[in-house]
């Protein structure tokens, strides 16, 4: 070591406490005004660059020197902003309007901030706020019409959306939504003016010309809506994003084939990701599994890690049946990508499907936190309210698809049908009205106005219906079907007949047509007929399950000695069809063999484990057995989850927990099944117990007496007697 390395490494120590000292000093004597320029300075430059999480730092930085400097609190919004940052956003919008009322752009993302998140109150006085001090420019009233929008107040928010429009008449945009809402209303002649007036307005606007391609479309005018469609193509031509929105525009109104060609010859053109991503998920939906395969054996090579490889890995796993695996996928997806609302959705369907309806709710609601304008996620939602006669949930749902696509076929079902279930005839009429108006080829409109007609118990004007629906899709077997049946229920049993020979002498091969044709005559009593039927299905397809099974259920309903043998048939062809090992329990369990019942129930459910059937008689077997209580009241729990509204459901688990002695629990179920099931003597003798163990000797009394009277020989008849003798005493 030289003599010059010992002295520096001598000087060293004091040489850094110098060096920081310095540091200190001159950081201190640099005014806060200094800092906060310099702060800002960094943040403007990382913003120029994109930065945007450093320029949140800095701006951060900036007005801890400067708190009341409402630019720099506005710029640290707009960055955290860019940056999903939404919690310092929404802090710093409220900081800017606190520190400045009057700032039109900061209450105007703020309140939009506050609509999407569910806080209607505050985006409400923001609105009141905007339109206030800036009654010249549209945010205010285009807040107020949102709020109404998701309200269902649809002519408030037109009435706020046309005061927008008179202040602000470039915003094509809203023109379209003022559209759809028209159409909502049915006035198809103002939703074309406002759709023509978007497309005046901004003639290269995609967005317009779709909605107006699609009114022409529902309107049946199908050369005026591929004109604006190949429009909208040719704007978006050089945009791979643009005709991906496109197709996907396509898809959720219903033109498969349309966004198929259109995806295909963009992949073919440009060899886009996205384009083969969303054709594979496409081909999946239309059940072409091996082009689906295909297609996907691709992209997952390409990327393994793409978090969209995986979800329609897990989409295909879910079409094979394979849930495990396609949970396993999608919960790969959500790890990679956690904002990917797709694959929540089909976790929650996953849930669902398996009777986990807490878990399920759970995954679609948090899809729709990610991409409110996801509809598969409000139709499931839709779809599950609706079992559960949560009417008008379901029709909030639907509408949420409904307010942004009106001519959503599955959304106006799902709106119509629980105006329908709920015996609302009127709403339920205008719904199906609209959707035979909009969309005039298809059979949709005259099927749910048939099924409206024979709800109201005209027979004969549901008969025209399904014959008007069959005349719009021919090839149908299941609309033939209810054609059939709903000219028996009329009392046309000629015509019936004279339309099932011809049906069947089109395609005499065809196994789809003979199992129509069991049907029919198995509604009509015919039972030798339809046994021939149901025998001749299973000739023409020896390896589907599902003609025996017809047949197993034709024998079970007549009493047949051959059912049990028939069922069993079903399981040598396939011990999956789950079915069939629910209905051989129910057989079984009716001839007082509960130990081979138990064992069908559980493989059912092993199956598919929303089979509330098999887990309701599997928890009301368990229960007849103290020592099996625990287990009960697991089958009694699942299948509550999949069906909360069924009767002998609420009656077999209320029993359990009596059984239990759990009597809070006990006593709402059981009430609630005696509701249902009023003239079932068990359920009376049921609900008698839980009432006298509470106390209520005189409503007791009354159940016991009524069961009694409807059966002198029921399980638990022996007990009721007694109960209603000490009763009396």
């Amino acid at each position: 070591m030289s003599d010059n390395d010992c002295k520096a490494n001598h000087l060293r120590p004091g040489f850094w406490l110098a060096l920081c000292f310095t540091a200190a000093f001159w950081s201190c004597s640099q005014s806060s005004e200094e800092q906060f320029a310099q702060h800002v300075d960094r943040g403007d430059r990382y913003v120029a660059q994109e930065k945007y999480a450093e320029a949140v730092i800095e701006y951060k930085n900036a007005v801890r020197a400067a708190p009341n400097d409402v630019a720099t609190h506005w710029k640290l919004a707009q960055a955290a902003s860019t940056i999903n940052d939404f919690t310092t956003a929404v802090d710093e919008l409220y900081r800017v309007t606190t520190l400045a009322p009057g700032h039109y752009e900061a209450n105007e993302v703020l309140g939009q901030m506050y609509l999407a998140s569910g806080k209607s109150e505050e985006a409400g006085r923001i609105a009141e706020r905007l339109i206030s001090s800036h009654d010249e420019r549209p945010a205010g009233y285009l807040l107020r019409a949102r709020l109404a929008a998701q309200k269902g107040a649809l002519q408030e928010a037109i009435v706020q959306f046309e005061e927008a429009v008179q202040r602000d008449s470039t915003m094509d945009g809203v023109m379209v939504t003022l559209g759809d809402f028209y159409l909502l209303q049915q006035n198809p002649a103002q939703a074309l003016a406002w759709y023509e007036r978007a497309v005046v307005t901004r003639p290269a606007s995609i967005e317009a010309h779709m909605a107006r391609g699609n009114y022409y479309a529902s309107a049946g005018r199908r050369i005026d809506a591929e004109r604006d469609f190949d429009q909208a193509v040719s704007l978006g031509k050089g945009s791979e994003d643009s005709r991906v929105a496109i197709a996907i525009q396509h898809i959720r109104q219903g033109r498969h084939v349309r966004a198929e060609q259109d995806l295909t010859a963009l992949a073919a053109e440009t060899h886009s990701r996205k384009a083969r991503l969303l054709l594979t998920e496409l081909k999946l939906e239309l059940g072409k599994r091996d082009e689906a395969k295909s297609l996907l054996s691709a992209v997952v090579q390409e990327d393994g890690q793409d978090p969209a490889g995986a979800f329609l890995q897990g989409r295909l796993a879910l079409a094979e049946e394979r849930r495990t695996e396609a949970r396993a996928f999608f919960a790969d997806a959500v790890k990679r990508d956690p904002r990917m609302a797709a694959a929540h959705v089909y976790m929650g369907l996953i849930d669902l499907l398996e009777g986990n309806r807490a878990a399920g709710e759970q995954h679609v609601l948090e899809a729709i936190k990610l991409d409110p304008d996801n509809p598969k996620a409000h139709l499931v939602l839709a779809e599950l309210y609706l079992n559960e006669h949560s009417f008008a949930r379901a029709e909030q749902e639907a509408f949420e698809v409904l307010r942004r696509n009106p001519v959503h076929i599955q959304a106006a079902v799902l709106y119509g049908d629980s105006f329908l279930w709920r015996d609302d005839w009127g709403k339920a009429e205008a719904v199906y009205l609209a959707l035979l108006t909009q969309l005039p080829d298809n059979p949709i409109g005259p099927a749910r106005m048939a099924v409206l007609k024979e709800r109201q118990g005209f027979a004969s004007q549901a008969a025209t219906l399904w014959g008007e629906a069959v005349k719009r899709s021919p090839g149908d077997a299941g609309l033939m079907s209810q054609y059939l049946l709903a000219l028996l229920a009329s009392g046309r049993h000629d015509s019936a007949g004279r339309l099932l020979k011809t049906y069947l002498g089109q395609a005499p091969a065809d196994p789809v047509r003979w199992d129509v044709a069991g049907r029919f005559h198995t509604a009509a009593r015919h039972h030798d007929q339809a046994e021939r039927a149901f025998k001749k299905v299973m000739e023409l397809a020896p390896d589907d399950p599902r003609p025996a099974y017809q047949l197993a259920q034709l024998y079970m309903a007549t009493n047949h000695p051959a059912a049990e043998a028939a069922l069993r048939q079903v399981l040598e062809r396939d011990d999956s069809y789950e079915p069939a090992h629910t209905s051989l329990g129910l057989l079984l369990a009716g001839q007082g063999r509960g130990d081979e019942a138990n064992v069908h129930y559980r493989r059912a459910l092993d199956l598919k484990p929303a089979d509330y059937v098999a887990a309701n008689n599997l928890a009301a077997s368990l229960a007849d057995q103290d020592g099996a209580l625990d287990e009960a009241l697991r089958y009694g729990r699942l299948a509550l989850a999949a069906a909360p509204t069924s009767p002998a459901v609420q009656d077999t688990l209320g029993w359990i927990y009596f059984k239990r002695g759990a009597m809070e629990e006990a006593y709402p179920l059981l009430s609630a099944a005696a509701g249902g099931l009023g003239d079932n003597a068990t359920v009376r003798y049921h609900h008698a117990m839980v009432l006298a163990r509470r106390g209520e000797r005189a409503s007791a009394t009354a159940e016991l007496e009524t069961a009694l009277s409807l059966s002198k020989n029921f399980p638990g008849s022996k007990e009721a007697a007694a109960t209603l003798d000490l009763l009396r005493d």
